[in-house]
């Protein structure tokens, strides 16, 4: 697998694994008809305008074959403020969960906040995603925020997970074991 970051050349090929991921991640807790109507050339302009601000998108393959992406940058909710990196989104294809990718993209976009200067981060991930939801939290974030939003016809729910210490995403050097002690912050 490698972790290659995007340009703007990979934009249409991202828009398109970015549908392809909210198709197979979200039946049945995404209205049908928004799926239906997911747009890769509409995903391609989103994922354009987060690499014009400054966001970094790491595109994950296999081969030749992309299989997920993970993106992340300066925070965007106000809200937020305590956790000035963010992670924006996370997706891998199904065929590629369980495989340990999904803690590389991690890593690896710490390490990108990390180079950015943000220490600590959170992201908003959809309710009713519950093996993201355990993923979360397996990885030591901890719920900080819930809200609602509406999009058309469509009403949701999201909740931020934060890292206070994002180098914890990292992986440990070799010989040693990281873990959290008895009353450290997560």
């Amino acid at each position: 697998m490698t972790l290659d970051l995007a340009t703007p050349a990979d934009m249409a090929e991202h828009g398109r694994l970015h549908v392809q991921a909210w198709q197979e991640t979200y039946p049945g807790v995404v209205p049908q008809l928004v799926l239906d109507r997911l747009d890769p050339a509409e995903r391609a302009v989103l994922w354009h305008g987060v690499l014009a601000r400054g966001g970094r998108i790491r595109l994950a393959r296999l081969g030749d074959v992309l299989v997920g992406f993970g993106a992340s940058g300066v925070q965007r909710e106000p809200e937020l403020m305590p956790y000035p990196g963010e992670f924006y989104s996370l997706y891998l294809l199904r065929r590629a969960q369980g495989h340990g990718f999904g803690r590389a993209l991690m890593a690896t976009m710490a390490a990108d906040l990390l180079d950015q200067g943000f220490g600590s981060a959170h992201l908003w991930m959809l309710n009713g995603n519950h093996p993201a939801a355990g993923f979360y939290a397996a990885l030591g974030g901890r719920i900080v925020h819930t809200r609602g939003f509406t999009e058309g016809d469509w009403h949701g729910t999201d909740t931020a997970y934060a890292w206070v210490d994002i180098t914890r995403l990292l992986p440990a050097p070799p010989g040693l074991l990281q873990l959290p002690l008895p009353g450290m912050p997560l």
